[in-house]
């Protein structure tokens, strides 16, 4: 009999609306690789432990800044939209899924709130002119910059590749890396574009958006049929 592992997704959340959601493309990616999405909205730490012991796998998807007041900064003019919900719900979830081993897969915002969960932090806003373009204008399924893949890692175990072509849609970015994790992707201009924790089987956060480039590209799709395959 075929298994179809629960993939818990934490939700995105519209603060004109107040409403959590989520994007059809993760659903899409994760059913296309044979998990089940469901979304999980924990209201404290003893819902969280309960939610870990019941789902196989976690996802947390792109959305809005950081506060940086999490990583001891004042909020720049750089800096974007906050969603303190999700800050909360993440970090919390984030810590615990990293102690209990649990396989986590990060994207774009995902990627930063790994790093600052485990302590490290990020670039409110990338300086233009240091930086090459990382928030593409064009469609969200073109790929538009390289990314440089570390070999022996996990995310070139899941793509076979040392070279990925990638989209890019942020303006934040990895600064510094938190003690226990390894950045295992940087772009041309050397910023961090994938992350993973130390000793953990998977923990794999990515700075790209690949639940667009899932149904194109089969590098993309890796992703999250690797993380369903290890669950």
């Amino acid at each position: 009999m075929m298994l179809h592992p629960l993939i818990g997704v934490l939700p995105q959340y519209d603060m004109e609306r107040n409403r959590w959601f989520l994007c059809a493309p993760y659903e899409r990616a994760i059913r296309a690789a044979g998990g089940i999405p469901v979304l999980l909205l924990a209201q404290d730490e003893t819902e969280q432990r309960l939610l870990l012991q019941k789902t196989d796998g976690f996802l947390f998807p792109g959305g809005p800044d950081a506060n940086p007041l999490l990583f001891g900064e004042d909020v720049q003019p750089g800096c974007g939209r906050i969603c303190a919900p999700r800050d909360r719900l993440e970090l919390s979830m984030l810590r615990l899924l990293a102690d209990a081993r649990k396989p986590v897969l990060g994207v774009c915002r995902g990627i930063q709130m790994m790093n600052l969960a485990l302590g490290g932090d990020i670039y409110q806003d990338l300086e233009p002119g240091r930086w090459q373009m990382h928030d593409q204008t064009a469609a969200d399924p073109v790929p538009t910059h390289w990314v440089r893949v570390e070999e022996g890692s996990l995310l070139h175990r899941l793509v076979r590749q040392e070279r990925i072509a990638v989209n890019s849609f942020h303006h934040q970015g990895l600064r510094r890396i938190a003690e226990n994790c390894l950045v295992t992707g940087r772009s041309g201009d050397g910023l961090p574009e994938a992350l993973e924790k130390k000793g953990h089987p998977f923990f794999l956060g990515v700075q790209w958006h690949p639940e667009h480039l899932a149904a194109e590209r089969p590098e993309a799709a890796a992703l999250f049929r690797g993380l369903i395959e290890y669950c």
